[in-house]
């Protein structure tokens, strides 16, 4: 066993076969407490045995790296680095395709991702796929592109429920991520807040609305339309059936499309406007405020001297 333990490890052959006072024992103490089940996997590898599980890998890479034995080394990353491919795939159809597809870069110890990717987002990433979440206002964005981008269900679902439930972020930069990466639930989730014409002035940003995706511009008018209480179509109450004729209900005549637009962009100029009066107001209510301030100061001073010189 000392032989066989010293071909793989310089450790153990300076151990048993140098002029040490320890070689000569019998039972010879190691320096560090190593676990029973890491050290009986490492002498599995040194042996040409297998059994690595999660569960003892960071003690056999530990105990490896500290006897200088490359070949349980060796071993141990390559099962690390497969486990690691394997949890991957589990949750990315794009590393699945990558890793274990007949693709050229499949074979390579080292692959290249075809964009960049923030070290923090992507650190997340992983933290999400190995059941954590340590999600903030500064990395969501990247955790969400880089989830949608890898087909990765998992992470792209918490990063969104992060978004909507927990983000510190304004209404208006939630929809701007949603808008930019045309999540629909996301949008739809964020319509629904909507209650009034400020609320909606709140969450979208000043550009035209035909620049909106397609859904973006529907979910617009539908929320205006409730809002304004016209909604489209008119729910009908069920009526039981009966041997007359149904009667007929009459049902308002439905803009087209344009005027839609027309409206709604009529609208949020209308609630631009009121916003820029409401600040201006505001500014001159402040500024009344200041100068009221001022006074009372200066009276107070002058009252201040008067009482010194008496």
């Amino acid at each position: 066993m000392k032989g066989h333990l010293a071909r793989h490890s310089d450790y153990f052959k300076n151990l048993f076969f140098k002029n040490y006072a320890d070689s000569k024992k019998k039972i010879i103490p190691l320096e560090d407490v190593v676990p029973a089940d890491a050290f009986q996997h490492f002498l599995e590898l040194t042996s040409g045995g297998n059994r690595l599980n999660d569960d003892v890998i960071e003690e056999v890479l530990k105990i490896s790296q500290m006897w200088f034995a490359e070949v349980p080394m060796e071993k141990a990353k390559e099962y690390l680095l497969k486990s690691s491919n394997l949890h991957l795939a589990r949750h990315s159809d794009y590393f699945k395709n990558l890793f274990f597809k007949n693709y050229a870069d499949s074979k390579k110890d080292i692959i290249p991702l075809e964009d960049v990717v923030p070290a923090d987002a992507f650190q997340h990433f992983l933290e999400l796929t190995n059941g954590g979440n340590r999600l903030n206002d500064d990395v969501i964005e990247g955790v969400l592109r880089i989830s949608q981008m890898w087909f990765a269900e998992v992470p792209l679902e918490k990063a969104k429920d992060y978004l909507l439930k927990n983000s510190k972020l304004a209404p208006m930069e939630k929809f701007a991520i949603a808008e930019k990466y045309n999540f629909s639930d996301l949008k739809t989730a964020l319509f629904a807040n909507v209650q009034t014409v400020a609320d909606m002035n709140a969450l979208l940003p000043n550009q035209e609305v035909s620049d909106f995706e397609p859904d973006t511009i529907t979910l617009i008018a539908k929320r205006l339309l409730e809002i304004s209480g016209i909604p489209r179509p008119i729910p009908v109450a069920p009526v039981a059936p009966v041997a007359q004729a149904p009667a007929e209900i009459p049902v308002a005549p439905v803009p087209n499309a344009q005027e839609i637009i027309f409206d709604l962009q009529q609208r949020l100029q209308m609630a631009r406007d009121e916003a820029v009066r409401e600040r201006r107001r505001f500014d001159f209510e402040r500024q009344e405020m200041r100068e009221r301030s001022q006074v009372e100061r200066a009276e107070m001073e002058e009252l201040r001297q008067r009482l010194n010189r008496n």
